[in-house]
């Protein structure tokens, strides 16, 4: 048994590392998180599990295979662990998933496999997901493929406060919070509807997806999908000078009930790099190099359509 000095000792290591896993998860790497110690399941008492909906991993595992909308099961790797992060991206809410235990679940060998597909197409990358659960509750908080460790990045996301600027000023879009009830359709239903509207999901080098309460200039919040699309091909410029990284990315708003996407945005804007453009955060590159060699500038907003 640890002694109580050790284990405040090993607690700070684990928020140290985890910040790592925040920036990694949202960037598309691997986390790094230490396999053992207080980053792991010992982070959380045993005794503060009795009211949690999830309690023991394979219950956690099974809620991402759900919310994910996985049928092939045992074809895919799967493991949990409770983290504890000192750091997310997620838009207006990173405050009510920082600092607290959440169930960390990673899938490997996943391929989006879409109602609407035709049967000469397929996803073009075999993928590894990072979901985040409530451990309390059973709710989604974020699930984030990883970006391709073959190719090369792009520019990286924003921080929240940025991304919560940003949707604010432009459609006064918010993110109200996690719904009490799961999604009634499946993150690959979400995206089957993106791909019958147009989109294209099989082609998405990163794929990051919120279930939230959502609202757009003031409208009666509701639950939503937003589910970004990182990588694809670049949407038209309306001037010169439009970066590429301000439009290789989408953010759809699905509405559940409907099954159809009520609008796309490239907002919120990547994060600009100060002076190293060699340096974009990808799956080769530390966190720590990626953290202090960016500024937290946006780039060029695009005329775009906002969701408004």
């Amino acid at each position: 048994m640890k002694t109580s000095r050790g284990w405040v000792a090993g607690y700070a290591m684990a928020i140290m590392s985890l910040a790592a896993l925040a920036t990694s998860v949202t960037m598309g790497q691997e986390p790094m998180v230490e396999q053992s110690g207080a980053s792991s399941e010992g982070t959380a008492k045993a005794e503060d599990r009795s009211n949690w909906a999830l309690q023991e991993k394979n219950q956690a595992i099974t809620r991402a295979w759900e919310i994910l909308g996985v049928t092939n099961q045992t074809d895919l790797p799967a493991n949990a662990e409770i983290v504890v992060l000192a750091e997310d991206n997620t838009p207006f809410l990173s405050r009510q998933i920082v600092g607290r235990p959440i169930w960390h679940v990673v899938i490997s060998n996943w391929k989006l496999d879409l109602l609407s597909t035709p049967p000469d197409r397929a996803d073009s990358y075999i993928r590894t997901c990072d979901i985040l659960l409530d451990p309390r509750d059973g709710k989604l908080l974020s699930i984030t493929s990883r970006w391709p460790g073959d190719v090369p990045p792009i520019a990286p996301q924003p921080g929240a406060a940025s991304a919560t600027a940003q949707m604010a000023g432009s459609g006064n879009e918010q993110y109200h919070g996690f719904p009490e009830e799961g999604p009634p359709i499946s993150l690959s239903d979400a995206l089957d509807a993106i791909q019958k509207a147009g989109g294209n999901p099989l082609v998405a080098k990163q794929i990051l997806g919120h279930y939230v309460v959502w609202s757009r200039m003031g409208d009666e919040p509701k639950p939503v999908w937003a589910i970004t699309l990182r990588g694809i091909s670049p949407i038209k410029a309306a001037y010169p000078g439009v970066s590429v990284d301000a439009r290789n990315h989408l953010r759809y708003i699905v509405d559940p009930k409907t099954r159809r996407w009520i609008c796309a945005t490239t907002t919120p804007q990547p994060t600009t790099l100060d002076d190293k453009p060699t340096k974009r955060a990808g799956a080769g590159e530390s966190p720590s190099v990626q953290r202090t060699e960016r500024t937290q500038k946006s780039a060029p907003t695009p005329s775009n359509e906002p969701c408004r």
